[in-house]
C-alpha cells in the first residue's frame, strides 16, 4: 500500500514540476518578446523623429504617467546635443479606425504633430500632411493636442 502511495506522489510531483517549468519558460519568453518589441519601437521612433525634424534625438526614457489617457498615450523623453524634448505616441481613433500618431513637444512649450505612423515603406509619404488619408481630421488633431498638453501639465512632466 505504501509503495502505491509513494509511486502516486512521485508521479504527481513530476507532473506538478513539469507544469511549473513550462509556465516559467512561457513567462520568460513573453518577457523577452516584450523587451525586443520595445527596443524595435524605440529604434523606429528615433528614425522617424530624425527624418521628420532633420536632427537625431535619442530616446532616453519612457515617462510613466497615470491619467485618463494612459491607455492611449505614451511619453518619451528625447534628447540630442542641443536640447531636450518629449515625443508623444498617441493612439487616435479617426474615421478609419485607430492609428498611431507622433507628436513632438519641445522646450518652447509647443506641441507639433509630426505624422501618422503607418505600415508603409515610403517614409516621405508618412511625413507629409497625410492624416486625412487615415480619417483623422483637423478637429480630431486639435482635440488630442489640447488633451496631450493638459496631460503634460497635470502629470508634472515638465
Amino acid at each position: 500500500m505504501k509503495e502505491n502511495i509513494k509511486k502516486e506522489l512521485t508521479r504527481i510531483s513530476v507532473v506538478f514540476f513539469s507544469m511549473f517549468f513550462l509556465v516559467l519558460i512561457a513567462f520568460f519568453c513573453v518577457q523577452a518578446q516584450k523587451t525586443t518589441s520595445q527596443k524595435k519601437l524605440i529604434k523606429m521612433l528615433e528614425k522617424h523623429i530624425e527624418l521628420a525634424l532633420g536632427e537625431y534625438y535619442a530616446i532616453e526614457t519612457k515617462i510613466d504617467i497615470n491619467t485618463r489617457f494612459s491607455e492611449s498615450l505614451a511619453f518619451y523623453r528625447i534628447k540630442n546635443e542641443k536640447k531636450t524634448a518629449i515625443a508623444v505616441l498617441a493612439r487616435i481613433t479617426g474615421f478609419s479606425g485607430p492609428q498611431s500618431c507622433l507628436f513632438f513637444y519641445d522646450e518652447d512649450f509647443t506641441l507639433n504633430f509630426i505624422s501618422v505612423l503607418a505600415f508603409k515603406q515610403n517614409m516621405e509619404y508618412m511625413l507629409e500632411e497625410n492624416h486625412l488619408d487615415y480619417g483623422i481630421t483637423d478637429s480630431i488633431l486639435d482635440y488630442w493636442k489640447r488633451s496631450i498638453q493638459k496631460t503634460i501639465q497635470e502629470g508634472g512632466i515638465i
